[in-house]
């Protein structure tokens, strides 16, 4: 970090593996389970970084389509077997992304990933 104007943001956006924090790992990892997204998106200077902010974004995507999965669940025989299925494929996700978020990789959620961003 040669200039001492460089925002966090600016200095992580290539994401260069040398320069991420390990307590931004930390809350990426974190951002993937349940409400622990919080912590990355409210504990300054980690959450104006992109990496976290990834990491945050799918964590609240899978927030939402767990809490959506029990919801569904409630119905009975149809929403059981809908909420075993995507409970399957919210699990599966999790892993990957946790395995990304570990190594200091950007991860995507697969179809939706891309296109909604809900952390700016």
């Amino acid at each position: 970090m040669d200039n001492n104007n460089t925002r966090p943001q600016d200095y992580f956006e290539g994401d260069p593996v040398e320069n991420i924090p390990g307590t931004a790992v930390a809350f990426s990892i974190m951002a993937y389970f349940g409400p622990l997204w919080l912590l990355g998106l409210l504990i300054p200077p980690y959450k104006d970084l992109y990496y976290v902010k990834n990491h945050v974004n799918n964590g609240i995507m899978m927030f939402i389509a767990t809490c959506a999965t029990l919801i569904v669940a409630r119905i009975i025989i149809i929403g059981w077997i809908i909420a075993i299925m995507v409970g399957i494929v919210l699990t599966v996700f999790t892993v990957l992304a946790v395995i990304a978020a570990a190594k200091k990789k950007h991860y995507s959620l697969p179809i939706v990933g891309d296109k909604i961003h809900i952390v700016k």
